[in-house]
């Protein structure tokens, strides 16, 4: 009896041996709860064939994209640099953390992570798409010639209605409106209905000169698009650009009823209000932005500079005060810092806000202006001569 259940008992053994999946196996699974967007069952196979080998690679990785799937780009990161420390050479792993980091805003680090993605494998079969993304980091990067020179690397076959958009907007921001067009126009023949096509299009035309055309496309676009936020805040654009600023607040406003959280929108209908001098609304719009948006400095800037032209210094200044702390490279914070120190008699600390200006922006022609000024006052003649001299030259390109 003894030996027939040792027998039995070595035969469940083999066939259990035999049955047992192997931890790329467990990992493939994995791939198909994700590609179905199961994302909880996927990491639970990932989970399950790395606690049986932790040094699978393609299993990091995955598990990498399922949490940053699930907005948890942090703990993602650390699954992408665990790959990439048990292989460098493992394109997928630099492409992810690529993306990765864009949903961190570290452009710069997904801009090298997807060119090593690219240099490993340039054939890979989503290269194209790791190329579009490139060229929008760079893009968002304020670097459009070579974002250009990437997209202009992705085959035709691969280049679709986003890529025409892409392309167009690097024209427009390299102040070339006419490619500009050209290429907005094709991205929205192919897919017309795309309102952020229509959007770039309309703004384009408007740096063009060609206002009319833009309203009349607008137009068009919301009657097809009447819950369109964006196309409503293109139209307040065009419509100031027109001269005509009660439609131009109809429009703004128009677009906050539809999307109120927008403090983009908010900060753009403040400025209308402050350049038409209703300074008591604009604050209310600068007020809401901030609020929104809490660690934007612009928002805070121009509350700010609101609250000079209701003659409440104080307020102005601590404004500025937040707006340098949240971001140290804000010249025109520092421009205004530096004037009202000047304004209070305070000329060492002007100088200091202004000089700090100049160096973030040396063109800055309000800054050198008020600090030539302040170096007169200081009895410093040959660098007041320098900073107003500087502005002339500024102001005479100008024009």
């Amino acid at each position: 009896m003894s030996a027939l259940a040792v027998s039995a008992g070595l035969i469940s053994l083999i066939a259990f041996v035999a049955h047992a999946e192997t931890p790329e196996a467990i990992a493939e699974k994995g791939v198909a709860f994700l590609d179905a967007g199961k994302f909880d069952e996927a990491k639970r196979q990932f989970l399950q064939a790395l606690k049986i080998n932790p040094n699978l690679v393609a299993a990091q990785n995955l598990m990498g994209v399922v949490l940053d799937q699930q907005g948890r780009h942090n703990e993602a990161r650390s699954y992408f640099k665990k790959a990439l420390s048990l292989d460098n050479d493992y394109a997928p792993a630099h492409a992810n953390l690529g993306l990765n980091a864009v949903q961190l805003g570290d452009f710069p680090l997904a801009a090298r992570e997807f060119r090593r993605a690219l240099k490993l494998d340039p054939r890979a079969q989503n290269a194209s798409a790791i190329r579009y993304n490139l060229a929008l980091v760079l893009y968002r990067s304020g670097e459009y010639d070579q974002s250009l020179q990437v997209l202009q690397r992705i085959p035709n076959t691969a280049r679709d209605a986003e890529y025409f958009a892409a392309v167009g907007s690097n024209h427009r921001e390299l102040r070339q409106g006419q490619e500009a067009v050209a290429n907005l126009e094709k991205a929205l023949a192919m897919d017309p209905r795309n309102t952020a096509f229509l959007y770039d299009l309309a703004i384009t035309l408007i740096q063009n000169g060609s206002v009319p055309e833009a309203i009349d496309r607008l137009l068009s676009g919301v009657k097809d698009n009447p819950n369109s936020a964006e196309l409503y805040a293109a139209l307040g654009v065009a419509y100031y650009a027109s001269g005509n600023d009660p439609k131009a607040a109809d429009n703004y406003q128009t677009a906050l009823r539809l999307e109120p959280d927008a403090a983009d929108l908010h900060s753009s209908l403040g400025d209308l209000y402050f350049a038409a001098a209703s300074y008591e609304k604009s604050t209310v719009e600068y007020e809401a932005a901030s609020i929104l948006d809490p660690k934007n400095a612009s928002y805070l800037v121009k509350e700010g500079r609101n609250w000079l032209r209701l003659q409440q210094a104080a307020k102005a200044e601590a404004l500025f005060q937040r707006a340098v702390a949240l971001d140290p490279t804000s010249a025109e914070a520092y421009v205004n810092l530096g004037k009202l120190a000047s304004h209070r008699r305070d000329d060492a600390t002007a100088i200091r806000y202004l000089e700090r200006a100049v160096n973030l922006q040396p063109d800055n022609s309000a800054a050198l202006y008020e600090l030539g000024l302040t170096y007169g006052k200081t009895g410093q003649p040959a660098k007041a001569a320098a900073a107003l001299k500087r502005f002339r030259e500024l102001k005479a390109s100008a024009q």
